[in-house]
């Protein structure tokens, strides 16, 4: 099932040349603390609190790769494949990682998991397909950001 989420960053017009992105800006990785507010009727940590920190993630992810780009405002277009995995509980701390994995004319479609870290090891939680597009207030369309992500 796909569902379809809107949220603007607001960043700026830049120039209008393709720019190459090398493999180091293709990821970032955040992190947060399950708090009792987080928690759901269960005690465990709400999904749509997990989904809000990944889209953060992967918001973030995008803007960084847009930096040099020639167009800068970037919207949740689609989110995909979301699995939760196990449960998270008050006082776990959960690190959200973006990947980027495609970019297209359009379009940057980025991989985010979300694990538990404990002392010895990391579990996922959660995990997620997000895609974002560059968008123009005015048209109200998605259009070319000028990315071409070179190969590794």
């Amino acid at each position: 099932m796909r569902t379809l989420i809107v949220c603007l960053a607001l960043l700026t017009l830049s120039n209008a040349q393709n720019v190459v992105i090398k493999a180091k800006h293709t990821s970032f990785m955040n992190a947060f603390v399950v708090t009792p507010g987080d928690l759901n009727g269960l005690e465990t940590c709400f999904g749509g609190k997990l989904m809000a920190e990944m889209d953060r993630t992967a918001g973030i992810a995008t803007r960084r790769l847009l930096y040099d780009s020639s167009y800068r405002r970037a919207v949740t277009v689609g989110v995909d494949n979301v699995k939760f995995v196990a449960p998270a509980k008050v006082d776990d701390l959960l690190i959200v990682t973006a990947e980027v994995k495609s970019v297209g004319t359009k379009s940057i479609m980025l991989h985010v998991t979300v694990k538990r870290e404990t002392v010895s090891t990391l579990e996922t939680i959660c995990e997620g397909d997000y895609t974002f597009v560059c968008w123009d207030i005015h048209s109200k369309e998605a259009v070319p950001h000028g990315i071409i992500m070179e190969s590794k």
